[in-house]
């Protein structure tokens, strides 16, 4: 099971590849309440890296994760990459083709009121800091596809190659014409 944000969206983008190959964190025991959704593409493949853990014990013990990330760049085309992300370095240094960068969330945004001893926190800032200053570096030089206005509105005058989507966790499934006149479409959110 995957969670299902990122199923509906797998499942949504599959019928356009030949084969998808999703590299991801295994969930931890705490995060599988929210594993609820099976992939239904039968051309998506998921490999999984190690659980999620801190920044810098991915760092300092990256061996195994870059040993999948080479495993499956050997067999991609095309790398798409959801950002942030820790690994964006990895990525960078082992993939030469042009990348696709699909950012979501802004990594510096927040950190000033992160609930963390100060001396922790200045360090959290300092890395988000470096690690903005490289995902902006490729995302110059990448397609870069973002999911939000306030994402698009920032980069707009930095990244040439842009585009703003539109993604949701709502399938045509969930949309259901009802008999009550005062409704015309409502949602099925309970499955």
């Amino acid at each position: 099971p995957i969670s299902a944000y990122l199923g509906l969206f797998l499942d949504s983008i599959a019928p356009h590849f030949d084969e998808l190959l999703c590299i991801m964190h295994t969930p931890s025991p705490s995060q599988m309440e929210m594993m609820d959704y099976e992939i239904k593409s039968e051309n998506v493949k998921l490999f999984s890296l190690s659980p999620h853990s801190s920044i810098p014990s991915r760092y300092f013990n990256s061996s195994p994760s870059v040993k999948v990330i080479n495993e499956v760049l050997t067999l991609a085309d095309v790398v798409l990459i959801r950002a942030s992300t820790p690994l964006l370095p990895f990525f960078k240094k082992h993939w030469k083709k042009p990348i696709a960068l699909m950012l979501v969330s802004d990594a510096t945004l927040g950190l000033a009121n992160l609930p963390q001893p100060g001396w922790r926190k200045k360090l959290i800032m300092a890395w988000a800091s470096w690690y903005a200053k490289k995902e902006l570096q490729l995302a110059r030089k990448s397609l870069t596809i973002v999911n939000s206005q306030m994402l698009y509105n920032e980069l707009a005058d930095k990244v040439k190659d842009l585009n703003l989507i539109q993604t949701t966790t709502l399938s045509t499934n969930d949309f259901v014409v009802r008999e009550d006149p005062d409704i015309i479409i409502g949602y099925n959110i309970f499955g």
